[in-house]
């Protein structure tokens, strides 16, 4: 691919990035609107690779367990039946997203032991 494409695509995002039209715009979706809107065109992954090369994208983590993001939701989820019960999202930056619902003691214990094995 020739390198004016490519400093091009990489000055059409990074403006579009710093006036916030793209500001959660990833590969994917950059490189759509880059051939639909300006017909310069590539492959995601293509832009991907030259996003991580000009720090305008950060790379996956290369192993499990270095960023791992949670949020929980505590609700009476059986309305007063029985133990109270979790919800909890936890996204791992290598991987992909997994749910776990269950009582505090069997969420603690899993989450204690996906950050152990991490």
């Amino acid at each position: 691919m020739p390198e004016a494409v490519k400093r091009r695509a990489m000055a059409l995002y990074r403006e579009r990035k710093q006036a916030r039209l793209w500001h959660d715009y990833g590969p994917t979706l950059a490189a759509e609107e880059l051939a639909e809107q300006h017909g310069v065109s590539m492959s995601r992954e293509t832009l991907r690779k030259w996003l991580i090369e000009t720090k305008l994208w950060r790379a996956r983590r290369a192993r499990y367990g270095e960023l791992l993001q949670w949020d929980t939701n505590e609700l009476d989820w059986l309305k007063g039946r029985g133990e109270k019960l979790y919800l909890i999202g936890m996204i791992e930056d290598a991987k992909s997203p997994g749910w776990f619902g269950g009582p505090a003691s069997t969420i603690w214990s899993g989450c204690r032991w996906v950050v152990a094995s991490g």
